[in-house]
């Protein structure tokens, strides 16, 4: 049998930190997807032309971030944009297209409004290009949500009820016919602040007791919790419709997480006492950090990206950031020599492969 050389060892671990740092360091690369939120936005009613046969139908998805039109096939629509310049067109065929010149297109690119570049112009002719073909699309429509960070003036979160911050309505052109979709737009209250501060705790507490008095290592913790973020973070993103499409990264870093927890594991089982392998070990938690914080704002927000809810994702990300906070501790003491590794053998020497 070939033993695993203290060079073999270091460099996998080496390659395995690195991999897991690049991947967490990138960070998320969606545009602006819809994340937990305090509002929703609710479609009250679709006006339907006379004369017109086909209805479409229209829905508010990521509790206010994205207004989303079907159009029958057959059926033509176009959305005006906020100067009244073209800015969608769903054509009979199920092809949908934005103007590249409108100033609404990039505006809309951002949740709370984005730069509009020198190229956009709202008295241009149009430039049109193809973003679906399925005659359905989803946009940041920011007639239908509050364009602030801030709380609305008219909204009192002392009362901890749902209140209404206004009607809303957007025009759209059926069949050359003018007619609208209207809704409304509703603040909800968070959960009690004692709800975030259990959840937290408890994920803290039960991650450090697996580690330091159970003696379970970091990436059993990552893989567990890895799946399940991962999980969280597929339904998010997956069948969402174009444009509205939640962050790959919500998958991706579970998905990281889960492989280094493998790496770690099968290292472990190689070499039990390897500095490397603990090192890894500890660094499988770290994705799940990233997920955490990302996923965050569901601890004091009511509504989560369809088809969970708050209540769903918070104990969730309360879990991701336990794992990862206890392994951020686990790695730096580790690192610093001062935390031995509660699996390793009294044989330094490592197994046989």
């Amino acid at each position: 049998m070939t033993h695993v050389g203290p060079t073999c060892r270091r460099l996998s671990a080496l390659v395995g930190l690195t991999a897991v740092w690049l991947l967490t360091a990138a960070g998320p690369a969606a545009a602006d997807p819809a994340g937990p939120t305090h509002y929703d936005s609710v479609v009250t009613a679709v006006e339907t032309p006379a004369g017109v046969a086909a209805e479409i139908e229209a829905e508010v998805l990521g509790g206010d971030a994205f207004l989303v039109l079907r159009v029958p096939s057959g059926t033509e629509v176009e959305v005006a944009g906020y100067d009244g310049e073209p800015y969608l067109r769903f054509l009979a065929h199920g092809a949908v297209e934005v103007n590249q010149r409108a100033p609404t297109h990039w505006y809309n690119e951002d949740r709370y409004g984005a730069e509009v570049p020198p190229v956009a112009d709202a008295e241009a002719s149009p430039v049109w290009q193809q973003v679906a073909d399925e005659g359905e699309y989803a946009w940041h429509e920011h007639r239908i949500h509050w364009m602030s960070p801030g709380i609305p003036d008219k909204v009192d979160p002392a009362l901890q009820e749902v209140q209404e911050v206004w009607d809303w309505e957007v025009p759209v052109l059926v069949d050359g016919q003018v007619t609208h979709v209207r809704g409304e737009l509703r603040w909800h209250p968070g959960p009690p602040v004692w709800v975030p501060v259990l959840l937290v705790g408890l994920g803290l507490g039960l991650a450090g007791a697996a580690v330091w008095v159970l003696g379970a290592p970091v990436a059993v913790l990552a893989g567990v919790v890895g799946v399940g973020s991962g999980l969280a973070g597929g339904l998010q993103v997956t069948g969402q419709p174009p444009g509205g499409e939640g962050d790959p990264f919500l998958v991706v870093l579970p998905a990281v997480g889960v492989g280094a927890a493998l790496l770690a594991l099968a290292l472990r089982r190689r070499d039990p006492g390897g500095a490397g392998a603990g090192l890894l070990d500890a660094a499988a938690g770290l994705p799940l950090l990233v997920w955490g914080l990302l996923q965050s704002g569901a601890l004091t927000r009511p509504i989560a990206p369809e088809p969970l809810t708050g209540a769903s994702l918070r104990p969730v990300a309360a879990a991701a950031l336990g794992v990862g906070s206890i392994a951020v501790v686990v790695l730096v003491r580790r690192g610093l020599g001062l935390l031995p590794d509660p699996l390793a053998e009294d044989d330094e020497s490592g197994p046989a492969a």
